[in-house]
């Protein structure tokens, strides 16, 4: 309820007054819990299908709270996004630190990442395919880690590979390990992992992507 009643004593009566409930707008953090609280249901139940009382509930504030820090579903919605993009591109760069790995290595490392949390990933991703509501100029111009991608795998093919093929190579192993990723935290995907390969998602990563640098060498040698 976003009001309580309290009771209040006067000569000869007692008077009902409303008193309304305050903004959770002092707790540190609500302000993040709103968006990690939107960012599952938007993904569970899709931006029209989620509604702002569902987000507040779940972020425990009330919609006054909502309201002042993002004064509209939109606005929510776009912040969601960004804090999505955002984290992503933080870890798949702290990744990239490390510039001694290999192409397979760096790609391990990025199906790691995408797949340490399930559950969060598939909201993710749903949320990410439900684009209508997010405006073009926020999108990045290329998939988060696809350059990464391309500087490692620059590094182990010949300088004599065409750029056509290595930008190829790069939209192989970045499909690839979002796929792979997708079907291994979803339980119909680990049956059909588990039945059907040989080999576990890491180590499928791998020979894909050192079969690929193997090809392109042997071919443009």
């Amino acid at each position: 309820m976003d009001e309580q009643s309290v009771q209040e004593s006067v000569p000869g009566r007692i008077m009902v007054m409303a008193k309304k409930k305050k903004p959770a707008i002092h707790e540190p953090d609500a302000k993040q819990r709103i968006i990690e609280a939107a960012s599952y249901l938007f993904g569970m139940k899709g931006y029209d299908g989620t509604s702002t009382r569902e987000i507040a509930a779940r972020a425990g504030v009330n919609i006054a709270a909502l309201n002042y820090y993002f004064r509209s579903k939109n606005n929510l919605l776009l912040e969601v996004m960004e804090f999505v993009i955002n984290s992503f591109r933080e870890r798949v760069k702290n990744i990239a630190r490390d510039e001694q790995l290999n192409t397979a290595e760096f790609a391990v490392r990025i199906y790691d990442t995408i797949s340490e949390d399930g559950s969060k990933l598939l909201n993710q991703f749903k949320l990410v395919m439900d684009m209508e509501h997010f405006p073009d100029d926020k999108l990045e111009p290329e998939p988060i880690g696809f350059e990464q991608i391309g500087f490692y795998l620059n590094k182990e093919l010949n300088s004599s590979v065409p750029g056509d093929e290595r930008l190829w190579a790069c939209q192989v192993i970045f499909g690839f390990i979002n796929h792979i990723a997708l079907l291994s935290v979803c339980e119909m995907g680990q049956k059909f992992i588990k039945r059907y390969s040989l080999t576990t998602p890491r180590q499928s990563i791998q020979k894909l992507v050192n079969a690929l640098i193997c090809d392109l060498n042997v071919r443009f040698a």
